[in-house]
């Protein structure tokens, strides 16, 4: 066995402490880390993923990233599946808008972070103005549509 000493440790250090544990996937399975969480893994419920960005880059780009994908701590994401939200967030709007509230690294050429909180909270997307009955006019609908079909360009 190749992990004979290690599994030693954590069956000297850790099952007894697992054995109390008021979880029983805990104490059944001391061994494991910790339990599976499905829910975390994917932002998106979505069957077609969601959009992300790094978090430090010279070039600010949005993609498509599939269900499964499991994102860490240097992407930002947005538990979005509409091409209407990825060409906003592709707008030169936004972009200067980034530049502007992100933070630079060291020199230009390293790149910028894009700090949601400071970058993305506030950032005045084009929402439609609220309308009685929250519908839609047909200016604002056809604006809607025409971003949305660039993005998916």
């Amino acid at each position: 066995m190749f992990y004979e000493q290690p599994y030693e440790y954590i069956r000297r250090h850790v099952r007894p402490k697992r054995a109390d544990n008021k979880r029983a996937v805990y104490r059944e399975r001391w061994w494991i880390h910790a339990e599976a969480r499905p829910k975390c893994a994917s932002p998106s419920p979505s069957a077609t993923g969601f959009i992300a960005t790094t978090t430090v880059s010279k070039h600010r780009v949005f993609v498509w990233l599939p269900p499964e994908t499991l994102p860490d701590h240097q992407l930002i994401v947005f538990a979005r599946d509409d091409d209407w939200f990825f060409g906003v967030l592709h707008s030169r709007f936004h972009q200067i808008w980034a530049l502007c509230l992100g933070t630079q690294l060291r020199e230009k050429e390293s790149g910028f972070r894009y700090n949601a909180n400071d970058v993305f909270r506030d950032v005045p997307f084009p929402w439609p103005p609220a309308t009685p009955l929250g519908k839609l006019t047909r200016a604002q609908d056809d604006q809607r549509t025409a971003i949305a079909q660039a993005a998916a360009r």
